[in-house]
C-alpha cells in the first residue's frame, strides 16, 4: 500500500472542492429532453441509476443525478491513481487530475444523465488494475460488454495493444468481446452518408477547450511516432480516430466515445512536462505561457458553467443561450408544486417529459401554456438574476 504524502493530501482537498462545485452546479441545471428520454426510455444502466435515489432524495435534480455525481467523484480518484502510475513525479499526477477536473467534458458527465460517466469508470478501472497489478481484468471486461456500444472501442484498443505486446489470450478475448458488443449494440451506419467531421472536431474542442485539444492531438501523434505506447494511449487514440473516421460518414454520438478519449490526459501532461523540463529556464516561457492560457481558459469555462444564467442579460433571444435546453423545467416544476399543482396538460411533448421527471403528471382539468393568458389562474415568470427568460400560465380547460 502506498504511503500517503503531501500530494495525496492536496488531491483530497481538490476532491472536496470539486465535490462542492459539482453539487452546487447541478442545482442550477434542469433535466434536458435528451436526459428525460433516457429516464423514461428503455431499460439501460443510466436509466436505472437515475431512478435509484429518487425514493430517498425526491424528484429533483439531486435525486435524479446523485448517482452520476458519485460516479464523477469515483472517476476523479481512479484518474488520480492512473496518473500516479503513469507519471514519474507525484506533483505531475496532481497537475494531471487538476486539469481533468476542469475539463468541460468531464464536468458534463457528472451533471448530465447518460452513460459517459459509466464508460469512463469502466475504462479507468481497467487501466488502473492493469497499471497497478500488471494484469488484464477479464471478468470486468466481460461485464463491460453490457454497458454500452462505446465499450466496443475499448475492446478494439485492447486488440491493437495485444498485437503489439504479442498477448494471444488478450488478442482472442478482445476480438470476441468486440464481436459480441457489435452484435448486442451495433453501430448505425444506415441512411445517406453525410460528413460531420468539422462538427465532431468542434465538439471535441468544446469538451477539452480548443487550445488543449490541439495539444492533445499533437501529444497523441508524438507518442505514436516517437515514444512507448501504453494501454492508456491505445484506448484514447483508438477512440479519437474511430470517432473522427466515422464522422466522415455520419453524425456520431460523442457521449459514447469521448470518455475514452478524455482519459488519455495523463499522457498529454507527460509529453508537455517532458518538453518543458529538457529546456533551459530561459527557453521555457513559451511552454509556461501556453499552460497558463490553457488553465485560465478551463477556469473560465468552469465559472461559465455555474454562472451561465448571467448570459441571458446580454442575449437578445433567450432561446439562443447555449444552455437554454438545460433551464426552465426545474423552476417551472417548483413553481407548480408550490401552488399544489402536480398534474397539468402540456401540448409541448418535450416539456411534458421534462416535467414528468420532477413529478408533474398529466391532467385534463388544467393546462399549462407559454406566455400570458387572459383566463390564467396562475402566472409563472421564469427569472434568472432578475431577468425574465420565459413566462408560463395555468388555466382551466
Amino acid at each position: 500500500m502506498r504511503r500517503l504524502d503531501r500530494v495525496d493530501a492536496a488531491f483530497f482537498v481538490l476532491w472536496l472542492l470539486d465535490a462542492a462545485f459539482i453539487f452546487w452546479a447541478v442545482q442550477g441545471l434542469s433535466i434536458s429532453v435528451y436526459e428525460a428520454r433516457i429516464y423514461w426510455g428503455e431499460s439501460s444502466i443510466a436509466s436505472f441509476l437515475a431512478h435509484l435515489f429518487v425514493p430517498f432524495w425526491g424528484e429533483n435534480n439531486l435525486g435524479l443525478k446523485f448517482p452520476f455525481l458519485l460516479l464523477h467523484l469515483f472517476n476523479l480518484f481512479l484518474f488520480y491513481e492512473v496518473s500516479r502510475h503513469t507519471l514519474k513525479r507525484p506533483f505531475d499526477a496532481f497537475l494531471s487530475v487538476a486539469l481533468f477536473a476542469l475539463l468541460p467534458g468531464v464536468n458534463a458527465s457528472a451533471l448530465l444523465i447518460g452513460e459517459s460517466g459509466i464508460i469512463m469508470s469502466a475504462a479507468l478501472l481497467v487501466c488502473y488494475i492493469h497499471l497497478k497489478y500488471k494484469v488484464i481484468p477479464y471478468p470486468l471486461l466481460a461485464l463491460a460488454i453490457l454497458i454500452d456500444s462505446g465499450m466496443a472501442i475499448l475492446f478494439l484498443a485492447l486488440f491493437f495493444y495485444a498485437i503489439k505486446e504479442r498477448q494471444n489470450r488478450l488478442l482472442l478475448f478482445s476480438l470476441i468481446a468486440f464481436t459480441v458488443s457489435m452484435y448486442l449494440w451495433g453501430i448505425d451506419v444506415g441512411g445517406k452518408p453525410k460528413g460531420h467531421f468539422l462538427d465532431t472536431l468542434g465538439i471535441f474542442a468544446t469538451l477539452f477547450s480548443p487550445l488543449l485539444f490541439l495539444y492533445f492531438v499533437y501529444a497523441l501523434y508524438r507518442i505514436l511516432i516517437k515514444e512507448e505506447k501504453p494501454l492508456l494511449w491505445y484506448i484514447s487514440f483508438s477512440a479519437l480516430m474511430f470517432t473522427l473516421l466515422l464522422s466522415f460518414r455520419q453524425k456520431v454520438n460523442i457521449e459514447e466515445y469521448a470518455p475514452l478519449v478524455l482519459i488519455g490526459l495523463p499522457l498529454v501532461v507527460k509529453v508537455f512536462l517532458s518538453g518543458l523540463r529538457v529546456r533551459l529556464p530561459r527557453f521555457r516561457r513559451s511552454y509556461q505561457l501556453w499552460f497558463y492560457i490553457a488553465v485560465v481558459t478551463l477556469g473560465i469555462n468552469s465559472l461559465g458553467l455555474v454562472f451561465n444564467k448571467l448570459f441571458y442579460r446580454v442575449i437578445e433571444n433567450p432561446r439562443e443561450h447555449f444552455a437554454y435546453r438545460f433551464h426552465i423545467a426545474n423552476e417551472l416544476a417548483l413553481a407548480l408544486k408550490e401552488k399544489g399543482i402536480r398534474e397539468v396538460k402540456i401540448k409541448d411533448e418535450a416539456m411534458r417529459l421534462r416535467l414528468a421527471c420532477y413529478g408533474i403528471g398529466s391532467s385534463e382539468a388544467l393546462e399549462l401554456k407559454e406566455g400570458r393568458g387572459k383566463r390564467a389562474i396562475l402566472e409563472i415568470p421564469i427569472r434568472y438574476f432578475g431577468y425574465e427568460v420565459e413566462r408560463y400560465h395555468v388555466q382551466k380547460r
